[in-house]
């Protein structure tokens, strides 16, 4: 149905039944617009406002809607009789130049801009006084004139002005939140603020009461002389732009065009907007170095910081793209800011961070949003502030409150002003709170960069570490203390601390001597997608570099234990518990040589000592003598050829590391050679990662130990992973780490090789699942002769002579291991079995050790050991055999003293030097007493009669 037209229809009937149809279109249109917040979806107040704009008759009846609505205000019925509290002033305008005004205004209800207002003359009347004035209707927005009671502007002859006020607004009290304004006015001056001042007042017009006001000073010249600012200066506002018939894709801040002047000042012949073109050329123009050094020469600083902790305490976005006052003064020759129309948001809107394109710059700069923190918490911190607050807020109110009761013109209800009251009340407890508790969550975990490298230095002391400090918070941090902490549980802090300040990643002369916490400011990162969006936080890293005289970096390396940090938050004061900081330690140089594995041409340049053969894939080291001070890595892809007679000499702590297979075949008169280059330990010689299989023969390596190279660390002085290899020939001696050899996850064959005097194991197999160690010596080697961890191996032949723990140790589920034919002689344990391996013994000599045979769990996630004994001598042991619940030991066919088995024998064995059964020994039973069945299964042996002990 056209309401319109219906209405047109009923109200131009004159008889009876036609009001009884105008009540009754009445009534219907008035239940309906009280039941229209009862559903969401027409809530919104730009729905409601599109309804009216669509069907006029509804606009006509508002003011009947208004009446009935105000029916509860009977209930406010006693404040009729109270005394106002606020002023009264009396306006008289002509009814013709009423019609003036009403004529200026826009056609339509709301979503309308009013730009061409009009001035009509008036009188002015208070206190006896009478004034000849000018009035017009103010408010670009329809909500300001759209009803009876509209808000006005009044300006006062300059030679006779009201208070020493030339321009004065009436604004409808509820445009400004009742007393909403008047606090923020309140903080305004707490904050040292300009701003217009303002207060409440009745006005009557043509002796009718319109009730309450806000009233505020206009912008004029009189207002700056109050202010004590020059009254000839440029005072600037946005200016309300009608439509030109295309939406600008512009802002306030984009050009000059969006300004006007609010007062002039008299420098130029011409209106000049001087101040503000070299403003925004600076915000558009400048470069980040320049635009920082510059800003507030240009713009006060302290009155720009306090202008936004003014917006942010009551969560207003009323001035960020627009709605600015901005006062050059003169005198300073500076930009001031002026609060006024902020309103309120609700506080889970959280407007922090959305800032206007000038702020924004500004605020990108670290240290300059720190301050403006610091003075917004500094405020919100303070709990007598919100008291002092609230007691104004409250005051305001019930000063205007009786006024605003009696406003029969205003088109709202008295509990709705109330709700409004109580509503704001809220707002501003919740958005103080919340502009103090904003700074207490934060996001924090250091990772640090342990450099292990002597070669880091600065002027003059050692690079120890960095710390990369990763933080994402409303709040800034300072480093208060960097705790370190030793392996000897000694506290470290003989050193110094230097921020990345240029953000470069290294550190360099540039960067900032920590000497106070207040050095390195920890601030976050703000981003934002666009202009008109909301700032968010991003996760920001800040660099910090340890440094000392007086310890090398690899010496803090080896000793460190952890390290520890306390933070405090720069803006609420508050230490950072340690356990809200997460720390992660990584050692610089654990895999700083990663892009060597690639760079072909690295290597080339780096070391000329070596050929490189692209057609052969090969690259050679010829026969001579080499030394190397620096680890050296040899590239995926080649093989590298090492010929008879070269000799390489390492200096303490230097590997060779190749990641291409190792041909390495010396001869008895030219023997390859690995070797120091002074009495300090060489690293590794080592072999990764290669399908193709290394070999070596006639290998001399002594005096290494151990290297942690690219991720890897390699126990071995020799060490093969991930590499089948076939080793004959080696000499291994005085390896001052875990092994002398160290094979892991291949293939693996050692023969006829000799181990002695290395400080740990001799031999480490681990993980090969196809490996046979034969007729190799190991003497005096100061833990295990073999160890095998998780592996199938045959070890044969060997003879294993005075280990400082086991001859042989089998671990880590090593099955279907063979140990054949073998002397271990004067070791603490012959044979050790452990952890879910089992072992085929067969045919051994094992005398003379502290305990023979050894089953036991050391991991219990695997469980005992098996070890089944066969045809082998187990003699002058202090014990024989030893085992724990969880395992299992079986002798049989063997020589063993009182020990039960099937076909073992108790005679003292007479060995001769080579620990065969001497030819003095008066009985054939270790001739054909063993048991040939096992020979055959487990070795392909197959004879009529098996010994018991060695096998030749």
């Amino acid at each position: 149905m056209n309401l319109k037209r219906l209405f047109n229809r009923i109200v131009r009937r004159k008889n009876s039944g036609v009001k009884i149809a105008i009540g009754i279109v009445v009534v219907f249109v008035g239940i309906g617009l009280v039941a229209i917040p009862m559903f969401k979806s027409l809530t919104s107040p730009s729905y409601r406002a599109k309804l009216l704009r669509e069907n006029p008759a509804l606009v006509r009846l508002l003011p009947l809607y208004w009446k009935l609505r105000k029916v509860s205000d009977l209930t406010y019925f006693a404040y009729a009789f109270k005394k106002d509290e606020i002023p009264t002033y009396d306006l008289e305008i002509k009814p013709e130049d009423i019609l003036t005004l009403n004529d200026s205004l826009p056609e339509g209800f709301g979503n309308v801009i009013y730009t061409d207002p009009v001035w009509v003359p008036a009188k002015f009347s208070y206190g006896g006084e009478e004034y000849d004035v000018d009035v017009r209707y103010r408010g670009a927005n329809a909500i300001h004139w759209n009803a009876p009671k509209k808000s006005y502007l009044v300006k006062f002859d300059k030679d006779k002005l009201f208070n020493g006020i030339r321009r004065l607004s009436f604004i409808i009290v509820d445009d400004r939140y009742f007393a909403m304004e008047q606090l923020n006015n309140y903080r305004a001056d707490k904050l040292g603020l300009l701003h217009p001042p303002s207060s409440f007042a009745n006005l009557h017009v043509n002796g009718r009461n319109h009730g309450a006001y806000f009233v505020i000073e206009n912008w004029s010249q009189e207002m700056l002389a109050k202010w004590e600012v020059p009254d000839e200066t440029n005072f600037y506002g946005e200016e309300n732009l009608g439509e030109d018939g295309i939406t600008r894709s512009d802002t306030l801040w984009d050009n000059l065009d969006r300004w006007e002047k609010l007062v002039d000042d008299s420098q130029f012949n011409y209106d000049h907007y001087s101040e503000l073109y070299t403003l925004l050329d600076l915000l558009h123009n400048a470069s980040d170095e320049q635009f920082n050094r510059q800003i507030f020469t240009l713009v006060d600083q302290e009155n720009f910081y306090n202008w936004q902790v003014h917006q942010e305490l009551i969560n207003s976005a009323h001035q960020v793209f627009g709605n600015v006052r901005l006062l050059f003064n003169n005198t300073s020759g500076k930009f001031y800011f002026v609060p006024w129309d902020v309103e309120s948001d609700y506080a889970y809107r959280n407007n922090v961070g959305l800032y206007g394109t000038l702020a924004r710059r500004i605020f990108s700069n670290p240290k300059f949003l720190h301050k403006k923190n610091k003075l917004l918490y500094t405020y919100a911190s303070d709990k007598d502030n919100l008291e002092d607050d609230l007691n104004y807020y409250d005051e305001t109110y019930d000063k205007i409150k009786t006024s605003v009761y009696k406003d029969r013109l205003k088109v709202y209800t008295n509990r709705f002003a109330d709700s409004v009251y109580q509503d704001h009340r809220e707002k501003i407890i919740n958005n103080f709170n919340r502009a103090s508790d904003i700074f207490d969550d934060f996001i924090i975990f250091v990772d640090v960069n342990v450099t292990d490298d002597n070669s880091q230095t600065f002027l003059g002391q050692s690079v120890l570490a960095y710390f990369d400090a990763h933080v994402q918070s409303l709040a800034d941090f300072f480093v208060r203390e960097v705790d370190v902490e030793f392996v000897d549980e000694e506290v470290f802090s003989d050193f110094k601390l230097y921020y990345d300040y240029n953000n470069n990643g290294e550190l360099d002369n540039s960067d900032t001597l920590i000497s106070e916490p207040s050095d390195a400011l920890l601030s976050t990162k703000r981003v934002s997608p666009n202009n008109n969006q909301q700032y968010t936080t991003e996760l920001t890293r800040h660099r910090i570099f340890i440094v000392s005289q007086n310890i090398t970096s690899e010496q803090f390396s080896s000793r460190l234990a952890d390290v520890s940090f306390n933070f405090v938050n720069a803006i609420t004061d508050r230490k950072v518990k340690k356990g809200d900081v997460r720390v992660k330690i990584i050692n610089g140089q654990a895999l700083a040589r990663l892009a060597a594995i690639t760079d072909v041409e690295g290597f080339k340049s780096s070391y000329p000592q070596f050929l490189i053969n692209e057609s052969s894939k090969e690259i050679i080291l010829p026969a001579g003598s080499y030394f190397f001070t620096n680890t050296v890595i040899v590239p995926q892809g080649y093989t590298l050829r090492l010929l008879p007679g070269t000799v390489i000499r390492l200096s303490g702590g230097t590997s060779i590391i190749s990641y291409s297979n190792v041909i390495a075949e010396g001869t008895p008169v030219a023997p390859i050679q690995i070797i120091g280059l002074t009495t300090e330990p060489w690293g590794v010689f080592g072999v990764l990662n290669s399908d193709l299989e290394s070999r070596f023969r006639y290998f001399i390596v002594d005096n290494g130990k151990d290297a942690y190279v690219n991720g890897v660390y390699m126990s071995g002085m020799l060490s093969i992973y991930h590499n089948d290899v076939v080793i004959e020939r080696l000499t291994a001696s005085r390896a001052n780490a875990d092994d002398a050899l160290n094979v892991k996850s291949a293939k693996a064959k050692l023969s006829n090789s000799t181990f002695t005097v290395n400080s740990a194991d001799a031999v480490d197999f681990d993980f090969i699942k196809e490996g046979e160690i034969s007729n190799n010596l190991f003497v005096n080697n100061g833990n295990d002769g073999i160890d095998l961890s998780g592996s199938t191996v045959l070890i044969n032949q060997n003879t294993i002579h005075g280990s400082g723990d086991k001859c042989i140790s089998v671990g880590e589920r090593s099955v279907d291991t063979v140990i054949y034919n073998n002397v271990l002689n004067e070791c603490l344990i012959g044979i050790e079995i452990k952890d879910a391996s089992d072992v085929q013994i067969i045919n051994n000599v094992i005398v003379n050790n502290d305990i023979g045979l050894n089953a036991y769990v050391k991991k219990p996630v695997f469980g005992g050991g098996v070890g089944r004994v066969y045809n082998s001598i187990i003699w002058d042991n202090q014990i024989d055999v030893q085992v724990d619940e969880q395992s299992e030991i079986n002798v049989n066919f063997s020589d063993i003293k009182d020990y039960e088995g099937e076909g073992n024998i108790n005679i003292y064995p007479v060995l001769s030097q080579d620990f065969t059964i001497s030819p003095a020994t008066d009985t054939i039973l270790f001739v054909n007493s063993g048991n040939k069945q096992v020979l055959k299964d487990w070795l392909g042996i197959d004879w009529a009669e098996a010994p018991i002990g060695l096998n030749l």
